[in-house]
Order: C-alpha cells, then sequence, then structure tokens
C-alpha cells in the first residue's frame, strides 16, 4: 500500500500517514476480518478515507 499510495520519495512519509490514519486502528482490531481483507480493498478504503461497502 505504501509503494501505491506514495509520490517518489516520499514513502517513508506515506509510511507515518497510514500508520497514523484510521486504517491502521481497523486492520489492528482482531476481532474484526479486516486483518485477512484483499490488500486492494484496504489500499483503496485508505484512499477513500473509510471502508468500503
Amino acid at each position: 500500500m505504501i509503494e501505491d499510495c506514495a509520490k517518489p520519495g516520499e514513502e517513508v512519509q506515506e509510511l507515518i500517514n497510514i500508520f497514523q490514519s484510521f486504517i491502521s486502528d481497523a486492520i489492528s482490531n482482531f476481532n474484526s476480518d479486516l486483518y485477512y481483507q484483499n490488500p486492494d480493498y484496504l489500499e483503496w478504503s485508505y484512499r477513500e478515507g473509510e471502508l468500503l461497502d
């Protein structure tokens, strides 16, 4: 996700942005199945700022 979302040379900042976003907390909630979701779903949910239906 980092490589797909980051502009060249801004990978470290994108890593920080992702870990500070809602998606990191959602993935870390092991009471849900989000941890096992398709990486494309996680990426596009992150890009949209919310979990997609």
